[in-house]
């Protein structure tokens, strides 16, 4: 999730030297920051989930694509073959064409 969130930055926003603290901590334009959502949003790039404090994006996603999705946790440790986490669900889902019809019958991919 953060390298897509300094390659949207760079290539989308312009912000040549953006960088994740985690890559650089000396980085004068860290990205993951809950000031900067706005400047993303307005691009089509959300951050739709943060820990309890607000504090840290943790998972991303962008307008105009059939599935992108960044998380900044580990869905697979939580994925069975016959019950796949929400991301790789999603994942599954728009792969094989079937996203749409299956978010417009109502159903979700999250238990939430």
């Amino acid at each position: 999730m953060q390298l897509a969130v300094c390659e949207f930055a760079r290539n989308v926003l312009g912000w040549e030297d953006a960088n994740s603290t985690e890559f650089d901590p000396e980085s004068k334009h860290p990205v993951v920051n809950p000031e900067l959502k706005g400047h993303f949003e307005k691009k089509g790039f959300h951050f739709v989930g943060e820990d309890v404090d607000g504090e840290r994006m943790e998972v991303i996603e962008l307008d105009d694509h059939p599935y992108f999705v960044g998380v900044q946790y580990h869905p697979e440790f939580t994925s069975r073959p016959i019950k796949p986490s929400p991301p790789y669900f999603g994942l599954l889902l728009a792969a094989t064409g079937k996203l749409q019809s299956y978010l417009q019958k109502g159903c979700r991919l999250s238990p939430r």
